[in-house]
């Protein structure tokens, strides 16, 4: 039962930090469009706040998620957090409260009409920097934890942050993760389109960014898998039936996705048409969050039996 909460709380933590990072990034493109374009101010300003929210919702979902990773994995969670410095902890929490500040500033000069170049630039640098702050602090430092916790012959050093950002399976599941920011994002802004009133045009916006996404992210799926151990792999593959089944679940639903994308890039949505493709996303965001938990849960018990009885590596417990 934890581990089912646990993949859900994950997932929706996920889906939170998603949105408030990926949403300002297209506000990047809707500011210099809303001097011209009432749909795009508005949409910017949608983006914005709710960036603000999600990064909010994003970190509250991320401590419950912490403490049930520390109910179920312990020693492996503690030790991998102990391989970066105590500082980049603290930084992270600055670096939280500075993002949410860029977006509240954004926002605030949004509300109003740009009327000067000096708010304009204010406004885009403050969405700039917020964004690409959460890019490259958060989403990079859990991918690390989580590979981490698999590495025991790491355990005990101390690593640079951005040493690890040349690993190849590190950097794998961050490009997978902000594809995944992107097609989630995409399909918001489409349902968000038609929710307020069924305007075509960012449904098409939002269409074109997540079919892009979710194309590119078959291709570094397929370089996920190659990057990622053998034992991970051969879990997912077929080694385990319930990790084996939940991807093939999460990739099924991607095929299914891809056509309802392909037609709001295209001009063709309805609102229940958006709503059954955000559920989609989010269906695959679950089975694929659970599919990695059930074979990392499987690894570390192999990785724990191999430490406490100092056997050879078992089936699965290999890097």
């Amino acid at each position: 039962m934890t581990s089912i909460c646990l993949s859900l709380i994950v997932t929706l933590h996920l889906a939170a930090v998603y949105l408030s990072m990926m949403g300002p990034v297209v506000c990047l493109w809707l500011q210099w469009r809303a001097g011209r374009d009432e749909v795009a101010s508005q949409l910017d300003r949608d983006l914005l706040r709710l960036a603000s929210v999600m990064l909010t919702v994003a970190a509250l979902l991320g401590g419950i998620a912490i403490v049930l990773i520390a109910r179920l994995f312990p020693d492996a969670y503690l030790a991998a957090a102990r391989v970066l410095p105590e500082r980049r902890y603290w930084y992270g929490a600055i670096e939280l409260v500075f993002s949410l500040a860029c977006f509240l500033l954004a926002s605030t000069v949004g509300a109003h009409e740009r009327g000067s170049r000096g708010r304009f630039w204010t406004g885009w640098v403050a969405t700039l920097l917020g964004s690409t702050n959460l890019i490259y602090h958060f989403p990079t430092l859990f991918v690390i934890l989580g590979v981490l916790c698999l590495r025991p012959d790491d355990w005990g050093q101390q690593i640079k942050f951005t040493t690890l950002l040349t690993d190849g399976e590190i950097v794998a599941r961050l490009v997978h993760h902000l594809l995944a920011a992107m097609l989630l994002t995409g399909t918001w802004i489409a349902w968000h389109a038609m929710w307020r009133g069924g305007d075509l045009r960012p449904a098409a916006w939002g269409g074109r960014m997540a079919v892009a996404a979710v194309i590119l992210q078959f291709v570094s799926g397929l370089w996920l898998v190659s990057a990622m151990p053998a034992g991970s792999r051969e879990l997912l593959l077929g080694g385990d039936s319930l990790a084996a089944g939940l991807f093939a679940l999460s990739l099924l639903a991607a095929f299914f996705i891809v056509p309802r994308l392909a037609a709001m890039a295209l001009g063709h949505a309805e609102r229940r048409h958006t709503q059954v493709t955000l559920g989609l996303v989010l269906a695959v965001l679950f089975t694929m969050t659970a599919a990695r938990h059930r074979t990392r849960e499987i690894r570390l018990g192999y990785q724990k039996a191999n430490i406490e009885d100092g056997s050879a590596d078992k089936p699965g417990s290999l890097r």
